[in-house]
């Protein structure tokens, strides 16, 4: 909370401050995100009572399904053996596009693409335009993508997984070898 020798947030000595490209909104921009985090966090800690067992129930437990969440849609939107396998290059066959196109678009649900913003069915795109398109245009952008793929003959990798909680264990336990490494 007080920062290091190297420069922080409170005690700013040495560090980021005095580089001549470090823009002072940056910085404030540091003290005013890591005060309200250390302020939510000890506000969790206050209603969890102080006590250990409490805040592992109510933050401890949403910690571990977020995690899984993201660890789960991260895994699945990377890896698919039944489309097509996954193909993995070395140093020198690897080009952006070509890794961009070996993500997956998943499908869910409707309620989950909604509150995830489409990330999940839409996720090939957001590879390609991470930061051109923002994700109200997700949609639309990978109709234009799909359109683009097949009048190229390129394979467009999409899957709906209504039941990926199953699927992440099928895919973990009985399609682990389904890679091909590109030299």
């Amino acid at each position: 909370m007080l920062g290091f020798i190297d420069g922080g947030h409170w005690i700013p000595i040495g560090g980021k401050l005095w580089n001549t490209n470090f823009l002072l909104f940056n910085f404030i921009h540091g003290i005013i995100s890591s005060t309200f985090v250390f302020s939510f966090l000890y506000l969790i800690i206050y209603l969890c009572q102080f006590n250990f067992y409490n805040f592992m129930l109510y933050y401890g437990c949403s910690w571990v399904v977020f995690g899984w969440w993201l660890t789960t849609t991260t895994y699945l939107q990377h890896h698919d053996n039944t489309i097509e396998e996954t193909l993995v290059y070395g140093d020198k066959s690897w080009n952006y596009l070509d890794g961009a196109l070996q993500t997956v678009d998943r499908s869910y649900n409707v309620i989950i693409d909604e509150l995830m913003h489409h990330i999940n069915e839409c996720h090939i795109i957001h590879h390609i335009f991470f930061k051109g398109i923002p994700h109200y245009h997700l949609k639309e952008a990978t109709y234009f993508l799909y359109k683009y793929l097949d009048e190229n003959e390129i394979k467009y990798k999409y899957r709906y997984t209504p039941y990926f909680f199953i699927d992440i264990f099928y895919h973990t336990t009985v399609k682990l070898n389904g890679h091909t490494y590109i030299e």
